[in-house]
């Protein structure tokens, strides 16, 4: 069964339509598998820093005005300076531009979805998404119809399940951008589903997953979950620069890494997804694919070195007691 394997759109509308139009014309994909991070830049770094800056000020020093024995949320502490007088102008000023910027970032946000959402309904495919560390809590409201985050669905038979978010969020936006993300429920959510094909945003420990030469952007118990149920398939994003097709000596899964389909300031690169033929036996074949000036080329000389990855691994049959170092460390 054929699909696209899409990740980081970034709000880059024009390689979004351009994957569209190219999906539009084509009568053997099912599939459209999208593994998070849709929003591009929401707010300014210079508002990122202002938050962060608003954020620790009343953290740091709120401790003497609230009742130790009354645990509050940060929420309900920014509700409680706004409507009292007991609060120094310092704090007040802090709590009014958090929530000023929270509300920009957020407007912006449900702009960057809704523009995003009317051309995902122009798919004519199965359509499935998760979301990614850069998400805000409104992915839920407008992505309804497509998530799968700690959800299954079944397409002609084949499995899907997806865990989104990752580790980290954005360093414009602490504390509230972040999806919530817990790699011990990963685990045990998509080892419970079993899934052939599983959706990740943060790909495995290891695989596919440097930022740069030394940042590894990899989540353990991803490798550690696809080591103990052997999907056919996992899809992920999140780390733009280590794009492409991954093995584990151990299993037979195939671990694809697509890249970001759309601009990031910090990547050498965009427009990269991956065309990916999968059932609940196996990959069958990777075909890299990028957007280059509104148009899909599809890289078909590349697609010979991928497949030629996937018949050189061979698969150990027997899995070992003691699995690595990387994996024991979870």
């Amino acid at each position: 069964m054929k699909g696209l394997h899409i990740s980081d759109v970034h709000n880059d509308r024009v390689a979004l339509n351009a994957v569209k139009d190219h999906a539009i014309r084509r009568n053997d994909l099912e599939f459209i598998a999208i593994t998070g991070d849709f929003l591009g830049p929401y707010l300014s770094i210079y508002e990122g820093g202002k938050i962060k800056n608003s954020f620790e000020f009343i953290v740091e020093h709120i401790a003497p005005y609230l009742n130790p024995d009354e645990p509050v949320s940060f929420n309900e502490v920014l509700e409680q300076i706004l409507k009292s007088s007991s609060f120094p102008i310092d704090f007040k000023q802090a709590a009014e531009e958090y929530v000023s910027l929270i509300n920009k970032f957020e407007a912006n946000a449900e702009n960057q979805y809704s523009d995003l959402i009317n051309i995902l309904e122009q798919f004519p495919q199965n359509v499935l998404t998760i979301p990614g560390n850069w998400d805000s809590p409104s992915y839920f409201k407008f992505f309804e119809a497509y998530d799968i985050h700690r959800k299954n669905t079944r397409i002609n038979g084949v499995k899907f399940a997806g865990y989104g978010g990752a580790n980290m969020g954005p360093s414009r936006v602490p504390n509230v951008a972040v999806m919530n993300f817990d790699e011990k429920k990963l685990d045990k959510f998509l080892s419970k589903e079993d899934p052939d094909v599983a959706l990740t945003h943060m790909p495995a420990e290891g695989i596919q997953d440097m930022a740069d030469e030394e940042t590894s952007f990899g989540c353990c118990r991803v490798l550690t979950y696809a080591r103990g149920r052997e999907p056919s398939a996992v899809l992920s994003g999140h780390a733009h620069s280590d794009i492409g097709i991954g093995k584990d000596d151990f299993i037979k899964t195939v671990f694809v890494n697509a890249g970001n389909l759309g601009f990031y300031e910090e990547s050498l690169g965009k427009g990269y997804f991956y065309e990916i033929d999968v059932d609940n036996k196996g990959v069958y074949s990777t075909i890299p694919c990028k957007v280059v000036s509104g148009q899909v080329i599809i890289n078909e000389e590349a697609d010979i070195l991928e497949n030629e990855i996937l018949t050189k691994k061979t698969r150990v049959e027997e899995k070992p007691e003691v699995v690595g170092e990387k994996v024991e460390s979870c």
